[in-house]
């Protein structure tokens, strides 16, 4: 299955997918992709779904890139958070990952089945170490702190 095919078939997502990193909008900038063939599409999660769960720690982007090592074919999706980034800004990032599993596991189940990293990506001046508690904090819920940009 691909990245897209398993956008298509989430009846919640209808419409969401776009090319390339398009979805990203003013915050594409955050996303450096050095090959950009490899991106299969991308999705603005939060802005799909807003209407249908407001008040939800919604995340922000889902995007999708084939696999171009050897021996490898298939498709990766980036979940990426684009955010302010603080000691304080931790716990609601957990939070937004926590909801994203949860909500992956019970409406998109087919984007379940792929490779995946949860990214945040820093909208301004970075006060997280990585090597600070919070860092740790963040990797033992399975989210990686990118800093101020993202390179795919």
């Amino acid at each position: 299955m691909k990245f897209t095919e398993a956008i298509h078939s989430t009846p919640s997502l209808m419409g969401a997918l776009q090319s390339g990193l398009k979805a990203l909008k003013t915050n594409s900038g955050y996303v450096v992709c050095n090959n950009p063939r490899t991106i299969t599409g991308s999705l603005d999660l939060d802005s799909t779904l807003k209407d249908d769960l407001p008040n939800d720690p919604r995340w922000d982007y889902g995007v999708g890139q084939k696999l171009g090592r050897p021996g490898q074919n298939g498709e990766k999706i980036w979940w990426i958070e684009i955010h302010p980034a603080s000691s304080t800004h931790v716990q609601p990032i957990i939070d937004k990952a926590l909801w994203l599993r949860q909500w992956l596991r019970d409406n998109a189940p087919l984007l379940c089945e792929f490779p995946s990293e949860l990214v945040w990506v820093s909208t301004g001046k970075v006060f997280i170490q990585a090597s600070s508690p919070q860092a740790r904090k963040l990797a033992m819920h399975g989210v990686r702190f990118a800093g101020k940009r993202l390179t795919l």
